[in-house]
């Protein structure tokens, strides 16, 4: 991928979230559905309130990187963002912990724009630009046990699963596993020149 690109795929743009309140509003809206709420956040399942998603946007400015993710605005402005379909970040480093040049990652993306390649083409962008552009040498996420959707893309993107937290989480009756994902920028390196 060819970072002097900067803020686009093929099929995707992505742009700066801001305090305002229309991308307040986009961010509860990609929070609200149930389902994202339970395999994205983890938290117990509640009806989107304006402080959540102001919380959100408050935690998007302190990222190393976030951004909505978009389709273009049309296909003669292929690098004008459109519409919003997703949310995705690096997590904020502290200042004590930034000698290790590792953080976590986070995606959303509207249930409607599921299972079209679109996940998978923004994280690649986002991992490029954590080991290209901001320098890290780990980025790690979670993926709770039952979401095989996203286990099986984060390990087509080289993600190694490091670790389970054995029913860590209470979802529908049940405890449930917790996975711990790690992908280093040595292997990342190494996937990118193998294609």
């Amino acid at each position: 991928m060819d970072i002097t690109t900067t803020f686009r795929t093929e099929r995707l743009v992505f742009r700066a979230v801001e305090s305002s309140d229309t991308d307040i509003a986009h961010l509860g809206r990609l929070h609200a559905d149930v389902r994202t709420q339970i395999q994205g956040i983890g938290n117990a399942p509640r009806p989107m309130s304006k402080a959540f998603a102001e919380k959100l946007s408050k935690f998007s400015g302190d990222c190393i990187c976030s951004v909505f993710v978009c389709l273009p605005a049309t296909p003669e402005e292929p690098e004008t963002a459109g519409e919003v379909i997703g949310w995705m970040n690096l997590n904020p480093i502290s200042a004590g912990a930034a000698h290790h040049r590792k953080t976590l990652f986070g995606v959303s993306l509207a249930k409607e724009h599921q299972g079209k390649g679109y996940g998978a083409e923004a994280l690649k962008w986002l991992i490029t630009w954590g080991f290209h552009v901001y320098g890290l040498n780990r980025i790690e996420g979670a993926v709770f046990s039952w979401n095989e959707r996203a286990r099986k893309l984060y390990q087509k993107l080289g993600f190694v699963e490091e670790g389970i937290s054995r029913k860590a989480l209470w979802q529908e009756g049940a405890f449930r596993d917790d996975v711990s994902l790690g992908l280093l920028a040595e292997d990342w390196k190494a996937l990118q020149s193998s294609k």
